[in-house]
Formats: C-alpha cells, structure tokens, sequence
C-alpha cells in the first residue's frame, strides 16, 4: 500500500509517494507565486494549487495507492461560496493587512480576555483579523461567502466535498475557545459571523472523505497545518523533544501535556494533532527567505553554495555586522508586525564574505532568542532536531549550534520533514502505524552539529547586541510602518 502526500507551501508545492514502511519512492515539486498587491499584502491564486497538485499526482497514481495527506502554510483565508468556489485570492499568512482589525478586537475583548479564550494575541496576520476586514473593506464578498476556509481545508473541501478542519488549525486562527476545543461564540460574535461559516472540526487523523475527479477513491486524511505536522516528520512527538524548523519562515516547538505560554517572547500553545496533548510553538516569519531576498535582490545570479562558500571564509561574528532577518513583521520572538530588517555595523572595512555570513548568523541569533523563550518557560533542552530547507546547510546548522549553545541533530532528508510528517500520519490514519509516538522510528539522523567553545564568547556577546538592536529601533519601526498595512 502507498500514500500520496502534499505540502503546500509559501513558494513552492511539494508531493511525495510513501509505502507503508515510510520510505519515499517518489517525490515531484514546482514553484508556487505570491501575488504582492500592495504594501503589506500577500496573495495566491487557490485555483493554482489545485491545478498543481491534479498535475503532480498523475505519475503516482496506481492501484496500490490508497490514501491521500495535505498540509502546509497555515493561518491563510480561503473566502468561498456554497458550490466551495473561490470569492477572491487567498490572502496567506505573510499578508499583515488587518492590523487596524487587530486593534479593533481589542477594543471589544480586552487583550488579557483574549488571551484566555484562545491562548493568542491578535495581529494583523491572524485570520480572525483578516475575517473582519473582509467584512469592513470587501463587503460584497463577505456576504457571499459561505466558508472562511485555510488552505489545506479549501483543498481536501475540493477533492472530497466535505468542509471539515482540525483543532490544531482551528485553534492557530483565533477563532477557537482553548479550554473548550470549539469555536468561540463570543470571538465570532465580534467579527459577525456564526460557527455554520467555519469548517467542523475533526480530529487530524480522521478520513474527510473519499476523493473524487482525478483522486478518485482515494481515503483523504483531515490532517493539520505544516508546523503540526512536522514534529512527526522530526521525529520530536514525545513531551519535551524539540524540533526546530528552518526553510522560508521558522518555528521551535515541543509537545507538552499542560498549557503553557510566554507573552513577552509570542510564544503560546495550541491544541496538539495528538489527542490530549499542547503543540508549544515559537513562530517566526522570515527565516530562509531572508537569504532569498538578498540573493534575488542584491546579489543576483549567485547561488546557495556558492553564498555558503563565501560565507565560510568570514570569522564567527561576521566581524561585527548584526543582520535583523524581520523583513515582513515578526511573530516571535517579538510580537510586532512593524519590525523590518537590516544590517547593522557595515564600515568600509567589511565585505561581501561578511555580510553573507551575517544573514545565516542573524536567523540564527533569532533561532536561540526563540529557543530561550520555550526554555524560560521550563523547557529543558539539550539536542534539537532540526529539518527544513535550510537544514540542507552544513554551515548554517554548525552557526545554529555554535549559537544556541545546544547539539543540533540534522534529520535524513530535512526540506521534506512536513511531507514524510503528513505521511505517516496518513499511514496512521489508515492503521499501518500503530500510535503518533511509534512514528519515531521511521524517521532517521542524518547527522549531529556540537557548538565549538571556541565561538561562545563571541555569539553571546553578540546576541546581546542584537537584542538590543530591536529595542533601539521598534519605535523607528513602528513610526516608518504604521498605517502601511504592515
């Protein structure tokens, strides 16, 4: 038996064909496009990752495929009518435009009321902020819709024809009361909608349907979002194990059998994929894409190895050069949708080789202040497992151990963790894995990073210099972004 599974993420759509060992056998990928209208906004085309993903699945469609799992970007709005078509673009997690919205719950639910319902504090990125704007900017499409709808909700509704969403998904758009594990009324009632407009909740292991058109018979797994789902692909689903994601955004998280939050670092805990359990995560926007940018941006036509190359042969601490890697807002670990980046410290001394490094050092310093936010919150941590994107970097991991002070464990095959993750739990679900904890075994260590002595003088002293570089500038932040949308 074998199962298909998707990832659908900010800038590309991944698939992969599993057997029932959990070994890969086929995998296909293709560039997916953000759509920029404006300042502070972020767009995709739903018909696109439909159409992407009947496409990619035809070579692995055979007799023995039984199941289909989809995850990916979360925290995205999906506006659709009763026939589950599209009323606009998705306006996905990077679009900050309903920060006045934010503001405007607050006013109706004070911050600390807020914050017990749901465990969260509202932003402008937060989809129970983007719900309000719909109704306050886009009022026509607002009344038409029947369901506000995340991405992999909006596709499994396409493919089965059920509307059906997760807690763990429910809970990370504001919309659902924590200690209850049902929407809250009192949330809904202030952005003037009812709960028969959401999606019903189901456990992430549950079958939504039987697909149709091109996944024809097909057992469609619920499923949850990306940073759910990659703890299985991590290997990190016991209490207290750490995974840390680095690809286009990044997170920290561990599971954790009581609630627990740390409001001065935005970390907070959401209903788990395993029953019972707290996924406690610390979410960061831009990561990867930070070297992304500068590649496309400053530096075009170089590439990954030839950016690692020169990044090498610059001493630990970038000799002096501090990269704030916040360039769409920030989550954690500062809550704050004004933060932006920069380079902090460039002289006519410095080089290319320098500021190269800094950008890998720059997401690793936010990496620990993160990481020291799940641990100031009673998290022991001694060895992370880190997969994304950026986990492919053997420099990037042995700086993030370097960093943070802690040995990193590089799991085998790390761009695809979310997609194994979404496999095995497509295999659970279909009772060829026993339990989530028996998930472990069929993911590996590719191989382990150990912080040298000889770097922790430097990065600490510059990680206290980087903290400090936010607090010098959040008021210049806040004075350049406000009413921008951002």
């Amino acid at each position: 038996m074998k199962v298909i599974s998707f990832d659908i993420g900010t800038s590309k759509i991944k698939a992969g064909l599993y057997t029932e060992e959990g070994e890969k056998v086929g995998e296909s990928i293709r560039d997916s496009e953000i759509i920029f209208p404006g300042s502070g906004l972020a767009e995709q085309d739903p018909h696109l990752w439909l159409k992407n993903m009947e496409e990619m699945s035809r070579k692995f469609m055979d007799k023995d495929v039984k199941g289909l799992g989809i995850t990916g970007q979360m925290i995205g709005l999906v506006p659709v009518d009763r026939n589950l078509e599209p009323l606009s673009n998705a306006i996905i997690w990077l679009d900050s435009r309903a920060s006045r919205e934010a503001e405007e719950i607050l006013e109706r639910i004070p911050l600390m009321d807020f914050l017990e319902i749901t465990g969260g504090i509202p932003s402008g990125k937060d989809v129970v902020a983007k719900i309000l704007w719909l109704k306050n900017n886009r009022r026509e499409i607002f009344e038409r819709t029947a369901y506000f709808l995340d991405v992999k909700d909006f596709l499994i509704s396409r493919i089965t024809g059920n509307v059906y969403t997760d807690i763990s998904t429910a809970s990370a758009r504001g919309l659902v009361d924590k200690n209850k594990r049902e929407y809250s009324t009192e949330i809904l009632d202030v952005i003037g909608i009812t709960a028969d407009r959401l999606p019903e909740i189901i456990d992430a292991s549950e079958i939504a349907g039987t697909g149709k058109g091109k996944f024809s018979g097909l057992e469609v797994v619920n499923g949850s979002g990306d940073a759910f789902i990659t703890p299985f692909g991590a290997g990190a689903v016991r209490d207290g194990s750490v995974h840390y994601y680095l690809g286009t955004s990044a997170w920290a998280s561990t599971h954790t059998q009581d609630y627990l939050i740390n409001e001065e670092r935005g970390i907070g805990s959401v209903p788990s994929v395993i029953p019972g359990k707290w996924l406690f995560i610390s979410e960061s926007e831009t990561a990867g894409t930070c070297l992304d940018w500068f590649m496309d941006n400053l530096s075009p036509g170089t590439d990954y190895d030839t950016i690692e190359k020169h990044a090498k042969e610059s001493p630990p601490g970038s000799r002096g050069i501090i990269f704030l890697p916040w360039l769409y807002g920030e989550r954690s670990p500062i809550l704050d949708v004004y933060a932006r980046g920069g380079f902090i410290n460039l002289s006519l001394s410095h080089n290319f080789r320098d500021v190269y490094r800094s950008i890998f050092e720059g997401v690793a310093m936010n990496a620990r202040w993160m990481i020291s936010g799940l641990m100031d919150s009673g998290i022991s941590i001694e060895v992370i497992n880190a997969v994304g994107g950026g986990a492919k970097s053997d420099l990037w991991m042995q700086i993030l151990s370097d960093v943070t002070g802690l040995r990193i464990n590089r799991i085998e095959d790390p761009q695809n963790a979310t997609l194994r993750g979404i496999a095995l739990l497509s295999l659970l679900s279909l009772g060829r894995i026993g339990s989530h904890i028996e998930t472990e075994k069929y993911v590996r260590v590719n191989r382990q990073f150990e912080p040298r002595e000889d770097t922790r003088e430097i990065y600490d002293a510059l990680f206290e210099n980087f903290r400090g570089s936010y607090e010098a500038l959040k008021g210049i932040f806040e004075s350049l972004n406000y009413g921008r949308g951002e």
